[in-house]
């Protein structure tokens, strides 16, 4: 028993770090993108174009081998990058832990080699594999649309868009969610808030929120289907009138400050994603789901 605590704390760990290796590339491709900056550049200085060592590309830690700035000419770095890579790495595990368990995770691998591995294996595939890809598509893509919208306030096309094809295609794979209930999800998240976008512009005579947004919603819809999408924008509403009334608070412009919505849209869309049940048992009841009465 204890050589598996041991083997669980290591591919812990190999997660965390295979999460935080992509936490590195998605912020990248934050800051490259809206730039039109290749991603095959190698990593340099903003400000004397000078490579970027390697030792300075391992997640987390390559900000504080840098200490912080240019090795050539002492250019800060934000510490931001570390602090998104560290929380890609944190959130990429805990997706494992809540739809696998780390631990199930092993086990299942292990007894693949093993007697009836065909059976084990088709369980580990229908149960847990989609509902996981889903929520660290929803991870990886929402974190990258929610860097470059707090940066350029904007969410491009060129995530969105194909973002809708991808997500379609998980759910097409996926034994527990129709194929058209993602369909009318794309409908629910891409229509509905178009048109509460459409009305807030009719009431107050301006934009409350971009197309960017009313895309990234159908895209989000793509894979929770329609009750996903509103459960998602209630969670981003919510945690957006607390961010927008803590930055009103401390802004000159009082309640009247901007703040971009994406973010909030990925953390309701990841939140669902891992806890639906919750969700739903909480609107429906237990007996809904196949509980005990």
């Amino acid at each position: 028993m204890q050589g598996l605590d041991v083997s669980v704390v290591v591919v812990q760990g190999l997660i965390f770090l295979i999460g935080s290796a992509l936490g590195s590339f998605l912020a990248a491709t934050a800051y490259r993108l809206p730039r039109n900056i290749s991603l095959l550049r190698p990593s340099q200085c903003v400000s004397c174009d000078a490579a970027v060592p390697w030792w300075g590309l391992v997640p987390i830690f390559g900000y504080f081998f840098l200490r912080g700035k240019c090795v050539n000419c002492g250019q800060r770095f934000s510490p931001h990058y570390a602090f998104f890579e560290f929380l890609m790495g944190a959130l990429t595990l805990y997706c494992v832990e809540v739809h696998v368990g780390t631990d199930a995770l092993l086990m299942q691998f292990t007894n693949l080699w093993g007697v009836g591995s065909q059976k084990l294996y088709g369980a580990f595939h229908f149960v847990y594999v989609v509902p996981l890809l889903t929520s660290l598509w929803l991870l990886y893509s929402g974190g990258l649309l929610s860097l470059i919208d707090i940066e350029f306030r904007i969410l491009p096309d060129v995530i969105t868009l194909p973002g809708i094809v991808v997500g379609l295609i998980i759910t097409a794979f996926d034994p527990e969610r129709a194929f058209t209930e993602a369909l009318i999800g794309v409908a629910v998240g891409g229509g509905g808030l178009w048109l509460v976008a459409a009305i807030y512009r009719l009431l107050r005579g301006k934009d409350g929120m971009g197309l960017g947004d009313v895309k990234y919603l159908a895209m989000v819809g793509a894979v929770l289907g329609w009750t996903g999408v509103l459960w998602c924008l209630l969670i981003a509403s919510f945690l957006g009138s607390i961010a927008g009334l803590f930055a009103g608070l401390i802004s000159k412009k009082g309640l009247q400050t901007a703040i971009p919505f994406g973010p909030f849209l990925a953390a309701g869309a990841l939140v669902y994603s891992l806890h639906q049940l919750f969700f739903l048992d909480w609107l429906y009841g237990p007996e809904s789901l196949g509980g005990a009465g």
